[in-house]
């Protein structure tokens, strides 16, 4: 959108000739793609509008932020490590649920079909200790945990990656949340070491990798350590090693079992692929922020179903003036 690739015009005509097909509407890309824009900008002006919900959907309630690529105009582009413009920037993706069943085989718990609801935007969550407000995906994050519940709950838990930027978020909204890395990227970690180590479809990678990984799960992240620093001087190793010692004191994975809590965020690593890659990461694409932010919200509104919602709100007409 605004200024971007083939790709997006090629997404926009193919909407605009289904749009032929099921409505009898003649519209072009140019026409498909002003619409997505401006539905996309009210969706966001009626989420900033919404009130707080006063009562939370359930007792415990989750949130899961992480981050994905989307690619950039050049106007737009960031800066990478090496100074050089960025072709990307990060489209910073959240997602409150609720996990009250069990599954049947073994009690472990699961997702609420129905109870996911998304945040997705690109902005910026880079704060300084002198900056009156918080960043821009910090004042988004607690908008959406207001309207969704998240912030009435009695329990909130927290689970993500390892990236600095969740947890700073996470410690300054929610300061009393049960803070949980997600175990499965933690064992991919240490598979990395493993493989780096090893070699990769070894036999004695798969063996310490289990071992650890095993360890890890038990809780005995002492013991994750020592082994890690067995291997000093490897350098995926000793990125390990930070990676474990920042976040330790949310790797308390037996704790967490014990309080009947999920302990994996595989359902925002699955809505960045398909609410974000599936339509903005196609081949030749290239956004503007402002088109990206657009189109996330309109998808994010359509795949929480509360499209029909916002559709009745935005047909309403106004109240007449007494």
């Amino acid at each position: 959108m605004g200024a971007g690739g083939s790709g997006v015009g090629r997404e926009l005509g193919k909407a605009a000739a289904r749009l032929g097909r099921l409505a009898g509407v003649v519209a072009t890309a140019k026409r498909a793609e002003r619409a997505a824009k401006q539905v996309g900008r009210e969706i966001t002006a009626w989420d900033e509008a919404a009130p707080a919900l006063r009562e939370a959907p359930a007792e415990t309630m989750y949130c899961s932020p992480d981050g994905t690529g989307v690619p950039v105009v050049r106007r737009d582009a960031g800066t990478a490590e090496d100074g050089r413009p960025s072709k990307t920037r990060e489209a910073k993706v959240a997602v409150f649920h609720t996990a009250e069943r069990r599954n049947a085989k073994t009690g472990l718990p699961e997702r609420d079909a129905g109870s996911a609801r998304h945040t997705a935007a690109i902005d910026s969550a880079a704060s300084r200790d002198v900056d009156a407000e918080p960043s821009a995906f910090a004042r988004r994050l607690w908008r959406a945990a207001e309207r969704f519940g998240f912030a009435a709950a009695k329990r909130q838990v927290v689970v993500a990656d390892g990236a600095k930027w969740i947890w700073n978020a996470a410690a300054e909204l929610f300061p009393n949340a049960v803070c949980i890395v997600d175990i499965w990227h933690a064992r991919e970690r240490l598979w990395e070491v493993g493989r780096s180590v090893y070699g990769a479809g070894t036999e004695l990678c798969r063996a310490w990798s289990e071992k650890v990984c095993a360890a890890l799960s038990e809780g005995r992240v002492d013991d994750v350590l020592r082994e890690l620093r067995r291997h000093a001087g490897d350098k995926t190793a000793d990125q390990c090693v930070g990676y474990v010692e920042n976040n330790r004191s949310r790797m308390r994975y037996p704790a967490y079992r014990e309080m009947g809590l999920l302990i994996g965020s595989g359902m925002v690593e699955s809505s960045c692929r398909t609410l974000v890659g599936e339509r903005l990461k196609c081949s030749g694409m290239r956004w503007s922020r402002a088109g990206a932010n657009d189109v996330m919200a309109l998808r994010s509104c359509v795949r929480d179903e509360r499209y029909d919602d916002f559709w009745r709100r935005r047909r309403k007409p106004p109240p007449m003036a007494a």
